[in-house]
């Protein structure tokens, strides 16, 4: 299944002196296929020649299939959030890494504005900061914070209450 390119340019590596290092999709003899990740180094003689290959291969199948087990999981995930009728948004050190469509409607972005890297404490009314705190400070230490009401600041100045859940 490799493309007669990738050939092409192996052996033009290989034949100017050059090790190669690759993956291949590859089929046993029994049919079967499989992924290989392959360095392969020319050995020369006295006179400079090069007179044979040695290759170390390793074959990562397992690897492979966990690698694309991780990415439908990840795209299944990302589905999940980006389309919840809830507010998601991510954040450390009161830095917005995530927000999803519903968070960026609640506070009053367009969809296609970008809020990672905001300090998330614009967001927050005065009267609410202490609350913010003493739960960022309860699930970082694990323990369990119920749902607790929050007055925020919407990107208008808008104020809006919501319940909040912080994990």
């Amino acid at each position: 299944e490799t493309p007669k390119e990738e050939y092409r340019l192996l052996w033009e590596t290989l034949l100017a002196g050059r090790d190669w290092h690759g993956v291949f999709h590859n089929r046993r003899k029994d049919g079967e296929h499989f992924w290989e990740e392959a360095s392969i180094s020319p050995i020369r003689d006295l006179a400079g020649t090069i007179v044979r290959f040695v290759a170390l291969k390793e074959d990562i199948t397992a690897r492979r299939r966990t690698e694309q087990a991780l990415a439908e999981s990840e795209q299944r995930f990302r589905t999940l959030i980006e389309n919840a009728p809830v507010a998601v948004v991510v954040y450390q050190g009161c830095r917005c890494l995530y927000a999803n469509s519903a968070a960026l409607h609640l506070f009053g972005y367009d969809d296609r504005t970008t809020i990672a890297g905001i300090d998330v404490r614009m967001h927050v009314q005065p009267a609410s900061i202490a609350t913010v705190l003493e739960r960022e400070r309860r699930a970082e230490t694990g323990q369990h914070n119920p749902p607790a009401e929050l007055e925020l600041r919407r990107c208008d100045g808008h104020t809006l209450t919501c319940e909040s859940i912080a994990t």
